[in-house]
């Protein structure tokens, strides 16, 4: 609904766990719900932060993800409503679920420019929480975007080709390996004694910044212009180039670094 009826508010809870929790636990249904926050310390004496999330892909523990791409496209039949979207083909049963929908373009008018939390989907259809409906219903024609905030896939380095590598997509360390479509935790702040390395990074000197290598790993972060964009955390260790993990401090919380 748009914000100048409504507010900007679903069903606020608390953003942390309310007890200890096993962080390498994966499951097929939710546990908790996405982006939940646990804040820990163990015997390696470095607080350590973790989030809820969605992997829409197998992941390796002490890999890291991306976030999945946007899922686009137009309405095109009825029935559209306040709280549905439909496109025929357009989705994967299921994969939509915990997922923003925002109305891109809807002729200038409501609900153009509005968000939706998807409740459930299937191929052809979106269907929104009813408690954040949308002011009018979608027209055939209006088109969307869908965007999980804790949805990620198997993380890819960073290029001006893909950008989804970019810091403020990427998942921060799987805690527990996990099958596609599985529920887990992400740790998105601290130190982590053993993040996977990308074969062909450079030898690592101690305090060097990492970013997104290949296959859902970390890779030594060149030096020279705006890097911003690339740093996810740093090295506080050296090692070899034929090392195929290191400890790493990563700091993914914020995601508020500048794309340039």
């Amino acid at each position: 609904m748009a914000l100048a009826t409504t507010a900007a508010v679903l069903n606020l809870g608390n953003l942390l766990s309310t007890s200890v929790i096993d962080v390498t636990q994966v499951s097929s249904t939710p546990q908790h719900r996405l982006g939940t926050l646990s804040i820990q310390v163990d015997n390696f004496g470095y607080h350590r932060m973790f989030r809820y999330v969605r992997w829409m892909a197998a992941q390796s523990a002490g890999g890291l993800g991306q976030r999945c791409a946007l899922v686009t496209g137009t309405a095109d039949t009825t029935p559209n409503t306040t709280t549905a979207l439909t496109d025929a083909g357009n989705f994967t049963a299921g994969d939509e679920v915990g997922k923003i929908c925002q109305i891109n373009v809807a002729s200038g008018a409501a609900p153009e420019g509005e968000s939706a939390l998807i409740e459930r989907n299937g191929t052809g259809t979106l269907v929104f929480d009813s408690g954040y409906p949308l002011s009018a219903a979608v027209e055939v024609a209006d088109t969307y975007s869908n965007w999980g905030i804790a949805h990620y896939i198997a993380g890819a380095v960073y290029s001006d080709a893909a950008p989804a590598g970019n810091a403020i997509n990427v998942s921060g360390i799987v805690m527990g390996a996990a099958a596609a479509k599985d529920y887990g935790w992400a740790q998105i702040h601290g130190f982590h004694p053993a993040v996977n390395l990308d074969a062909g990074t450079a030898a690592i000197t101690t305090g060097s910044a990492g970013a997104l290598g290949a296959a859902s790993t970390v890779i030594l972060l060149a030096t020279g212009g705006s890097q911003q964009d690339l740093y996810i955390g740093w090295f506080p260790m050296a090692t070899s180039d034929t090392a195929v993990q290191a400890g790493f401090v990563i700091d993914t919380f914020t995601q508020s670094q500048p794309v340039v």
